[in-house]
């Protein structure tokens, strides 16, 4: 496999760009960016070990985001064709790469039905997967920005049943997301927040915060999750977690507590 160097501020794909190799950080760091109404949204960062540009090539689609050196950058790149062979003696990769394709199908399926029923398309979103049940531990989310303060108590609010999804409230003619919504935030353009944006949400009896395959992404304790990186949720740990929904300076800020 070919590796290749860039400075600081060469960008390594465009946006839009044909989705032909996948790309490996070996060193450095590089800035996951998107333009959003006119504005360019730092969505996050990628750093050794990380992938980019996995689901485009896998899907056939073009890049959903721009990739730019932070700082010297050293990449491996793969062809569509080796990164096969890596994920097929790989299970754990594998896995989490069926699981996040079977995803965008129900997403996308879920779009064609409203297309055929209403004439209008939402942008594609994930469906919340699990049922509703009473939360293992105890949860309370916080404002943890001045944009937040009057939508959520000083004291908390406290989550008793999960999955709990958090999204934009639809604003002109917008349909209603897919998902239940159980906390809606108002937004104005370039919005930062998607209609159903992110959910708390359990697994194997963890607590964890799923994107719903929102359009700008959510950092969890500084890891960026999302459509345009390598995986849709990460775990939280007992005790403070920050999740900041729709790039790392959005005023959509929360802390998140799990006590037993």
């Amino acid at each position: 496999m070919m590796e290749k160097r860039y400075k600081s501020g060469e960008v390594v794909f465009l946006e839009g760009d044909e989705s032909d190799v996948v790309y490996r950080v070996l060193e450095g760091e590089a800035e996951v960016l998107k333009e959003n109404e006119g504005q360019v949204v730092l969505l996050g960062n990628l750093t050794s070990g990380d992938f980019a540009g996995e689901m485009g090539v896998l899907v056939g689609r073009p890049r959903s985001a721009t990739v730019r050196a932070s700082r010297g950058l050293v990449v491996q790149v793969i062809t569509r064709e080796q990164f096969l062979a890596h994920i097929s003696q790989d299970n754990v990769a594998a896995l989490r790469l069926l699981t996040r394709m079977a995803e965008r199908l129900r997403a996308s399926n879920a779009a064609f039905t409203e297309v055929a029923t209403t004439g209008s398309a939402t942008k594609p979103k994930a469906e919340l997967t699990t049922q509703a049940a009473a939360s293992p531990q105890l949860l309370k989310i916080f404002a943890d920005s001045p944009r937040l303060g009057a939508h959520l108590p000083s004291e908390g609010l406290v989550v008793e049943h999960l999955p709990f999804a958090i999204g934009r409230t639809p604003s002109g003619q917008e349909n209603s997301p897919a998902v239940n919504v159980a906390l809606p935030l108002n937004d104005s353009q370039p919005y930062r927040l998607s209609r159903a944006h992110f959910c708390v949400d359990q697994h194997d009896g963890e607590v964890l915060i799923r994107d719903l395959g929102s359009k700008l992404g959510t950092h969890v304790n500084g890891v960026a999750i999302g459509l345009d990186f390598d995986r849709d949720s990460e775990r939280l740990v007992h005790g403070e977690n920050s999740v900041i929904a729709g790039g790392t300076n959005s005023g959509f800020a929360f802390r998140v507590i799990v006590t037993s």
